[in-house]
């Protein structure tokens, strides 16, 4: 079997070579294809490219488990660096404005290698793989499933759309690898599925992660508005720009305004949602401002989403907390920063705060896959209320705006 190593030409046979005699009876066959020269044997194919250069980036597409082993016994191109956590995408693409590209560079930036990624159709996913190529600057392996990808990778990174969540979140599970998802966890009418799969990460000590960035600004607002921080929480109220219309500019924005809450406001799972409006209800409405209210016992919370559909980025964003504002500014290679009246706050991009944290949680023990994996309970609660909540929202919705909930009203 041909060795893989990242080198030019150091895959199978150079151009003009004879097929050797061992490459005859594994089966392994050389073409051209695209600029690259592909090698296919026993259900994987190896990309590289053809090009004389000095230094080459080999990709295998692995088509099933069975991939050649090296080292690592993994299958997949030794990583110069060791100690840096491997990293498989769950949809790396950008259909539905997916986060895929964005997600690879900051688990790279954090100090983790994504050395894979899948997709529901394995020709994207080659694509995607192949673009990452490009982007990162090193191998990167394709796989026809979630669950063979979390075979070979210390943690995934779920970009799927929505609707593709669970496959990536059931191969987590299946091989006790950590997992960061992209919001929502599940659509709304899989509530009952995704409090299910949190309950088994929790149970399991998995940790578990969602993709949700604001909490991450919220010492801007602090910065911006001195004495803020000291005062109750009575009101939240944040603006997005969604890149879709109607009930899917809800569904791609509520989890976020919901994480703020819960990082002001300590609501548990007996948290009700009362008070259920929106603007416009119609299918594709461009703008829209949906409010509720958040109880739980003596807490109360009213909060206020508004949303204007904006298909290219940057795309608008703002957070008030009681009233005191704060907007967001972005600026030559995405950086970003707030302002309120006359001052300005450089934030680092809260999707990489985000990664970096859930990187820092891949520890050599927990990446051992061992029984004694730690992961904090209290997130797992905070994903399932959100869960609920969402759920509850969209069900006053459709319910016309009726107030419903235990405690609510």
């Amino acid at each position: 079997m041909p060795a893989v190593q990242e080198c030019c030409g150091a895959v199978g046979p150079r151009e003009g070579e004879p097929e050797r005699e061992s490459e005859r009876q594994t089966g392994v066959q050389v073409r051209s294809a695209g600029g690259h020269e592909e090698e296919r044997f026993e259900g994987a194919v190896l990309v590289r490219k053809s090009e004389k250069c000095c230094v080459s980036l080999c990709q295998i597409v692995a088509h099933r488990a069975e991939l050649p082993a090296n080292a690592h016994g993994n299958g997949l191109p030794a990583s110069p660096v060791l100690s840096a956590p491997r990293i498989g995408l769950v949809g790396a693409g950008r259909s539905k404005n997916g986060l895929g590209p964005f997600l690879a560079a900051a688990c790279e930036a954090a100090g983790a290698r994504v050395v894979g990624v899948s997709g529901r159709n394995p020709a994207r996913a080659v694509e995607a793989a192949e673009q990452l190529v490009g982007r990162l600057q090193h191998a990167v392996a394709a796989y026809s499933s979630a669950r063979l990808l979390a075979q070979h990778v210390d943690a995934l990174v779920i970009a799927s759309p929505a609707e593709a969540h669970a496959e990536g979140l059931v191969a987590a599970l299946a091989t006790g690898v950590p997992c960061l998802c992209e919001k929502p966890l599940v659509p709304v009418d899989r509530t009952a599925d995704g409090l299910a799969l949190c309950e088994a990460f929790r149970r399991r000590g998995i940790l578990l992660a969602e993709n949700c960035q604001w909490p991450q600004v919220l010492p801007a607002l602090w910065q911006l508005h001195p004495g803020l921080q000291e005062r109750p929480v009575q009101t939240v109220a944040m603006g997005l720009g969604p890149s879709q219309a109607g009930r899917a500019m809800i569904e791609d924005s509520i989890s976020h305004v919901l994480s703020v809450v819960q990082a002001l406001v300590p609501f548990g799972m007996d948290t009700a949602v009362a008070g259920v409006r929106q603007t416009d209800a119609g299918e594709r409405a461009e703008q829209n401002v949906v409010t509720f209210r958040m109880v739980e016992g003596a807490r109360e919370v009213a909060v206020e989403l508004h949303l204007r559909r904006c298909p290219v980025q940057p795309r608008p964003a703002w957070l008030a907390v009681n009233g005191a504002r704060i907007d967001r500014r972005i600026g030559p290679n995405y950086e970003q920063s707030f302002v309120a009246a006359n001052e300005s706050v450089p934030v680092s991009d809260p999707l990489h705060q985000l990664v970096y944290a859930f990187v820092a949680h891949l520890t050599p023990r927990n990446r051992e896959r061992s029984p004694a994996t730690v992961a904090s309970p209290a997130l797992h609660e905070l994903i399932a209320v959100r869960l609920r909540c969402q759920e509850a929202i969209f069900r006053g919705l459709e319910r016309g705006s009726r107030e419903f909930g235990a405690g609510g009203g």
